[in-house]
């Protein structure tokens, strides 16, 4: 056979099916799309310049958003060529060598592979695009400057070989399966079933101890946001990992318990729905197991998403609480009376009201023995040092604290206000600070700033403790590894009633003059907005990747097992069995399989809780309360959406079912 005559044989098979062909293109299509915007946002000036952490978790999630689809298109292959093998065992009767029906197999992947290419890299870019313009509407356009989408060709190129290679392994797989059998076989195997699986004892008490240990890292993880990064990122995985191994292993061995006990499996509906399971849980593990995972993923991202977007004007309110404050530029630290000068120069210009001055000192310590806050060793000297135990402290004096949220709390020599960002910090009835031990008044949450997105003490001392000796015994260091005294700072807040025009129009030579820098609350209102728009959007993108690839894959496994199971259904219409008893049947079969993956799913996130407020406190979003009602909010929506895909999917498993079994009814 010439390649010419293969060439035109493939693209008459591909039109031929193209009932199969068509869907197995636009759905794979989908896959790559969401791959290339994840891959996209690895050079998103935002991604870049946030933090090396974002990095981290953005590439993390291409490798796993790769992974799904590569497991996507591969389920969705096997699939579409079960359907052709008794195509391809004709062929071979008819006297085809299997090389040509190999040769024919891989150009008709080649032409798969270019149609998903042209519409996966515009599709991708246009929808991203759609994506990242919408929520800039959404965030009053305050996300510009920071989160460009544009088209970059190192993104196409990686995005083509992706699909190249995913294609390329489908192409390897097709041919080896061809190779493998003979023409009666190949015509045999779409109709083939599966044999009852062994009990897998290993693969289920490894499953046990991976998910056990990832739900004790989440339980007990008690440190600080930046020590706990590595901590989830190694609980996520064996969590995902162990998952895969329990419906590989131990979801046989349940069904196997449910065959064991006679006065339950011989029951109709149960024989019926039991029996179907087992023999279709070897091909079914992986594909449930997967969608268990992309189902905890949409939870994860949409409830963080949520509470993110929910807590930004909190994070306004909570770092800029008057219009403006004025602080030292950074070359010389600002003293009382060069802010009472900026203020008296401001009153000139514009009316003011709340006017506070006060001082505080922002220091980083280690937390030893429970409760003793020490200085940091010097990094040269102690190169592993323990950040897990490494905590800032935002101190104040009580007149300062009062003053500033017009309070009127007391303190004894030996006493100190405290609050912290964790609960476990939060339970300390006693501090050693700068050597001294105080007992601990403890303070509401809500005087938390989010101007530090870390874990931290507000400390409130009494008056007559010198900030400045505090700095001189929690020093800093220089580049050198000098240590240098952490030095308190001054600052203004105040409001300002009237027009501000005439004070913004002078300000920029108020700070000049001054060498002070004056912040305004809608500067800060912008630059939250900024920052966190970007997470908005890629919570918006990995949702919509994961909801996808959740409805692409329920898809496919319904219709491929609609296919399967018709000839069965049809076998039990023809001895008798009622359409209503069949019903019943499917109707059980299928609920149970979409219950498992969203049981499954709800478990991880309520065992993931501690895990998602310690990412969320990276983010300053600390209102533990208003997050557990997001985070209800989203799985309600997501059940329903779910319940949706169910209704949906089992109608389309009806209608290939149904028309087999009245036919045998009619004969």
């Amino acid at each position: 056979m010439n390649g010419k005559l293969s060439w035109k044989m493939a693209l008459r098979q591909l039109k031929a099916q193209r009932h199969l062909n068509i869907p197995f293109i636009l759905a794979s299509a989908l896959m790559f799309m969401m791959e290339y915007i994840i891959l996209s946002l690895l050079m998103n000036k935002y991604v870049i310049e946030r933090s090396t952490t974002l990095i981290t978790i953005v590439q993390m999630g291409a490798i796993i958003c790769t992974l799904l689809a590569a497991l996507f298109v591969l389920y969705a292959n096997n699939f579409y060529q079960k359907q052709r093998y008794e195509e391809m065992g004709l062929y071979s009767i008819l006297g085809l060598e299997k090389r040509h029906i190999r040769s024919i197999l891989r150009k008709e992947k080649i032409i798969q592979t270019l149609a998903m290419i042209a519409l996966a890299i515009p599709g991708g870019h246009l929808f991203g695009s759609v994506v990242f313009l919408g929520l800039n509407k959404l965030m009053h356009e305050t996300g510009t400057t920071l989160m460009e989408y544009p088209l970059r060709w190192p993104i196409v190129l990686g995005t083509i070989i992706i699909i190249v290679a995913i294609m390329g392994l489908c192409t390897f797989v097709n041919a080896r399966k061809v190779t493998r059998l003979n023409p009666i076989e190949l015509i045999h195997q779409q109709s083939a079933g599966e044999k009852e699986p062994k009990s897998k004892w290993i693969i289920t008490l490894l499953g046990i101890g991976l998910v056990g240990y990832g739900y004790y890292i989440a339980l007990t993880n008690t440190q600080n946001v930046l020590g706990s990064l590595s901590q989830i990122l190694l609980a996520i995985l064996l969590v995902v990992l162990g998952t895969y191994a329990l419906y590989m292993g131990l979801s046989i061995m349940i069904l196997k318990f449910m065959k064991r006990r006679q006065n339950f499996y011989y029951k109709p509906t149960h024989f019926f729905t039991v029996s179907g399971m087992l023999y279709r849980m070897k091909a079914n593990a992986v594909s449930l197991a997967s969608i268990a995972v992309l189902s905890t993923g949409i939870l994860v991202t949409s409830g963080l998403t949520v509470s993110l977007f929910r807590g930004m004007e909190e994070q306004v309110n909570s770092t800029m609480a008057s219009d403006y404050t004025v602080t030292d530029d950074g070359t010389e630290p600002a003293t009382k009376d060069q802010l009472q000068q900026v203020l008296t120069k401001i009153k000139q210009q514009v009316k003011t009201t709340d006017e506070t001055i006060t001082e505080d000192l922002l220091v980083a310590a280690e937390l030893k023995n429970q409760s003793q806050l020490a200085p940091l060793d010097p990094p040269a000297d102690n190169k592993d040092a323990n950040i897990n135990a490494m905590y800032y402290m935002d101190i104040h004096s009580l007149s300062d604290f009062n003053q500033l949220h017009k309070q009127n709390q007391a303190l004894k020599d030996n006493e100190v206000l405290m609050t912290a960002t964790t609960p476990v910090l939060r339970q300390h009835k006693t501090l050693t600070i700068a050597g001294k031990e105080y007992h601990v008044k403890t303070l509401d949450q809500s005087y938390l700033s989010s101007k530090l997105a870390v874990d931290y003490f507000l400390l409130v001392l009494p008056d007559n403790v010198s900030l400045t000796d505090i700095g001189n015994y929690y020093y800093m260091f220089n580049r050198e590894m000098e240590k240098l005294p952490a030095t308190p700072a001054y600052s203004l807040q105040f409001n300002v009633s009237g027009n501000k025009d005439v004070f913004e129009k002078n300000r920029a030579t108020i700070e000049k003059d001054y060498q002070v820098s004056i912040d305004s609350r809608q500067e800060a209102q912008k630059l939250i907005y900024e920052l966190n728009g970007g997470f908005l959007f890629l919570g918006i993108v990995v949702g919509i990747v994961l909801s996808i690839g959740v409805g692409l894959m329920l898809y496919y496994k319904q219709v491929s097992e609609g296919m399967e199971d018709r000839e069965n259904f049809r076998i039990m219409a023809q001895v008798g069995l009622p359409d209503s008893l069949i019903h019943k049947t499917i109707h059980q079969q299928i609920l149970t399989v979409f219950l498992l993956p969203l049981v499954t799913a709800v478990i991880h996130i309520g065992v993931a809780f501690g895990i998602l407020r310690t990412l969320l406190r990276l983010l300053a979003v600390r209102d533990m309360t208003s997050v557990l009602m997001n985070f209800g909010f989203v799985t309600l929506a997501f059940v329903i959406v779910y319940g949706i895909f169910f209704i949906l999917t089992q109608r389309t498993y009806y209608q290939i079912i149904k028309p087999k079994s009245l036919a045998a009814r009619e004969e």
